[in-house]
Parts: C-alpha cells; structure tokens; sequence
C-alpha cells in the first residue's frame, strides 16, 4: 500500500511490469519453436541460442523491475527478492555467456563475416575454436533440456 491504495495501481509501475511480461513470454515463445524443432528432430541451435538469450536478458529486466518496484524492501531478506535478483545474473553468464550469444546468429543465421583473425596469434584462434566447439556442446543440452520441460 501507498498513500492508501494498492501499489499496483500506479502506472509507473504497471507499464514496467507489463513490458517485462511480454519480453517473458516472447522469450517462452521462442523455447516452444526451439522444443518443436527439436521434436520434429530438425536444426534447432539457432532458435535453442536466441532463447536462452531471449531469456535471460528477460529475467534480468523482470529482476530490475521487481527490484524497483520494492525499493529499498527489495533487499530486506523476508521478500527474498534480493536473491532472485543475484540469481537472474547466472542465466546471463552460463551455460554460456550472453555475449556469446550473438556470435552463433552472425555467422550461422545471418550470414555475416568473421571478424579479421590477422592480428591474432595461433594459440588463441586454439582458444577460441575450443570455446566454439564447447557453445555447440552448449546448444545441444539446452536443446534436449528443453525438450524434457
């Protein structure tokens, strides 16, 4: 309650709420084509990826909109909401990290250049196709795990 009437109310803070909602449910949307692709057995990295992507970034938002939405109540430990805001941040960072993401849809969907490797020495172009190779690994468990939900 503030100044005697539900919080909800307001519509400074309704038109956050409602904006996290649809980045939540366009980030569900993309985790049942994901799924259903992967059921119909067909190519579903691209679509696992911008999920999780999708997702994370609209946890991350839903978070800062709770977050703010409680003020400085948001980090008393009997709303809990202090917590689920530090864990938004792991789905951003693991499996694999948000700017990560992109780099499957530059050069796999979107059909985009590599960047220029001439400047970069042997054992960090080893680095980084391990790192490619350990993404692909990456989009397949969050492909099956998908599936299983």
């Amino acid at each position: 309650m503030v100044f005697d009437r539900p919080i909800g109310k307001n519509q400074g803070i309704q038109f956050p709420i409602a904006r996290a909602y649809a980045n939540v449910e366009a980030a569900n949307l993309m985790r049942y084509k994901a799924a259903a692709l992967f059921d119909e057995k067909k190519p579903c990295g691209a679509e696992a990826n911008l999920a999780k992507l999708l997702g994370a970034d609209a946890s991350w938002e839903a978070a800062n909109v709770c977050l703010q939405t409680f003020g400085g109540f948001g980090f008393a430990a009997e709303y809990d909401v202090e917590r689920k805001f530090r864990e938004t941040r792991l789905y951003q960072v693991a499996p694999i990290s948000d700017q990560s993401d992109p780099v499957l849809h530059r050069e796999h969907v979107l059909g985009l250049p590599r960047r220029s490797r001439r400047a970069e020495p042997r054992t960090q172009r080893r680095e980084e196709a391990a790192q490619g190779h350990n993404l692909m690994d990456s989009l397949r468990q969050l492909c099956a795990s998908v599936s299983l939900r």
